[in-house]
């Protein structure tokens, strides 16, 4: 059977990017958004609220999608969620992601 995948609009600015992913039928407790490094791991659960129907095209179950940004996302206070009739929007504050960074000993400790 063919999975329907996790569709997705995103749309880059100079200050945020937005990433729109269609959840219609997808409770927010069944949403999950992952960040790692510059990934963004999409995990949805679709259940089904009714008895088994005689005909059957809605797609049901747990679906996943990996995306890969040209950033890292470094701030949990970046980012907000937010819902609105089936779709979840994914705001991530660019200007505040911590650059690279280099560590090194300041001396050596007995």
């Amino acid at each position: 059977s063919l999975v329907q995948p996790i569709t997705v609009d995103i749309v880059n600015e100079e200050q945020y990017m937005y990433i729109y992913v269609e959840t219609p039928g997808v409770s927010r407790e069944n949403i999950e958004i992952q960040f790692r490094n510059n990934k963004v791991i999409i995990s949805i659960e679709k259940n089904r609220i009714y008895g088994i129907p005689e005909m059957s095209e809605i797609k049901y179950g747990k679906f996943e999608r990996t995306l890969v940004l040209p950033m890292c996302i470094t701030r949990r206070d970046s980012v907000t969620l937010s819902y609105n009739h089936g779709l979840t929007r994914i705001k991530i504050d660019k200007s505040v992601q911590d650059n690279n960074f280099s560590l090194r000993f300041e001396e050596e400790v007995d």
